[in-house]
């Protein structure tokens, strides 16, 4: 076969490619290639500790004089969860901002990274009353030195419910930040810790515990990893 009868065949084969492609992409839309959001959360089945986590914040969030209830003791609105990686920590919280906005709470979900902002994001349904932010931003923290005269933001009153995710990440000067910010707010919010300490290199634990714990004790929970049929089969061959 010659040159030229080459080229004629290339030609050839780049139309039959463009008509193609032509006909696959003409009847779709491009909006259709966009993420979209979920409009409500499916099902779950969840464990016991998860459940309990739940009913714990269901029943904490709508407290109708909390403000006075609390007004001295307010660490007692804290809730600590830990678990282990795949526990279903982030879960199980997600599922109850949900249900606490749709009871006409305002959520603020407060995370230490973009990435987890996103990951929220993109498992929330769109929700006003929801707020997902990295820390930083929603306590406007900008800088260490802002650890002695910061100001948090008015909006933080408008919060009936705070989820922190991921506290094991914060480093000392952030998390006293934060917590200082908490305890001023004149409403008294229901606050959720949530982290596995064991998951990163500690970075400031003891702290943070002693921080949130103080004299007064505080809920905590300890979610399990869920075991699979097929991992049920596994632990039981090995044993």
């Amino acid at each position: 076969m010659c040159i030229r009868d080459r080229l004629l065949d290339a030609a050839a084969g780049r139309l039959k490619l463009d008509a193609i492609l032509h006909t696959m992409t003409s009847s779709l839309d491009i909006n259709e290639w966009a993420l979209r959001r979920p409009t409500a959360l499916p099902t779950r089945d969840w464990s016991e500790e998860q459940a309990a986590v739940l009913e714990y914040i269901r029943m904490g969030v709508h407290v109708s004089d909390a403000n006075v209830a609390y007004s001295h003791d307010v660490k007692s609105r804290f809730v600590y969860i830990n678990g282990e990686p795949g526990s279903g920590k982030s879960e199980a919280v997600t599922y109850a901002a949900v249900e606490a906005a749709s009871k006409g709470a305002n959520v603020l979900i407060g995370c230490p990274t973009g990435v987890l902002v996103s990951s929220y994001r993109d498992r929330l349904p769109c929700n006003e009353r929801i707020t997902v932010e990295t820390i930083h931003s929603a306590w406007q923290i900008a800088r260490k030195a802002d650890a002695h005269t910061h100001n948090p933001p008015s909006r933080l009153r408008r919060y009936e419910l705070i989820i922190l995710d991921e506290v094991s990440q914060l480093d000392n000067v952030v998390f006293r930040i934060l917590l200082k910010a908490i305890l001023e707010l004149p409403q008294k919010p229901l606050v959720v810790f949530v982290g596995d300490l064991c998951q990163f290199q500690p970075v400031i634990v003891r702290k943070q515990t002693a921080l949130i714990h103080g004299p007064v004790p505080v809920s905590y929970t300890h979610l399990r990893a869920h075991e699979t049929s097929l991992h049920l089969v596994c632990r039981l061959l090995l044993e």
